[in-house]
């Protein structure tokens, strides 16, 4: 059997084995995709697959429990762009209805981005001053410059509260990227950014 996420479709090329189809574009799709499978494969995989999915669900609940008597952190998402380049531009960041709009909200924050009703929007530099964001979280892949890529936040000066108190979380874990079991590894990091950086009272 070929497990694909709904997102890896098009990577399909009618295979001899037969294909299963989980949806880990939201943290609901990941605890879906844990019955999913385990249906497929019987009775006592089931059953690891719903004390597995119900572990996840506490470590998340525990997040949740732990931020929230604090008051949500404007957060912008960044999941692409040019780096380096002295500037911000080809800008897109994690809108509504995402993995990482869940992550951000069990940490505490507030995706920026979401009202903007896309799954990933493309932004302008005048974009993102007008959505302001107390923090930014910049997902990069490991090997980058990661000083060279701050400065082209800094570019945009004291307006975006994330730039005037140097605010940009940079991330180049696997796990920040691909929702899965390990997402809770994400939030983490986030909250204890949030906590380190005294953002939360």
């Amino acid at each position: 059997m070929v497990i694909l996420s709904v997102e890896n479709v098009a990577l399909r090329q009618s295979p001899s084995a037969p294909v299963l189809i989980v949806d880990h574009r939201t943290l609901k799709g990941v605890l879906d995709s844990y019955l999913v499978i385990g249906e497929v494969f019987g009775s006592d995989t089931l059953t690891t697959a719903q004390q597995k999915r119900q572990e996840l669900i506490d470590k998340l609940n525990a997040f949740e429990a732990r931020t929230k008597e604090r008051k949500p952190i404007r957060t912008l998402i960044c999941i692409d762009r040019s780096y380096g380049t002295g500037r911000i531009q080809n800008l897109f960041v994690a809108g509504a209805n995402s993995f990482l709009n869940d992550a951000v909200t069990r940490a505490g924050g507030e995706n920026t981005a979401a009202s903007l009703g896309v799954l990933a929007p493309q932004l302008s530099a005048e974009g993102v001053i007008r959505l302001a964001p107390e923090v930014i979280i910049d997902l990069q892949v490991s090997g980058r410059d990661q000083s060279q890529s701050e400065s082209d936040w800094y570019t945009l000066g004291d307006s975006v509260p994330a730039v005037k108190n140097r605010r940009i979380l940079t991330l180049t874990d696997d796990f920040a990227t691909i929702p899965g079991p390990r997402t809770p590894m994400l939030i983490e990091k986030i909250v204890r950014y949030f906590e380190s950086m005294e953002i939360v009272p």
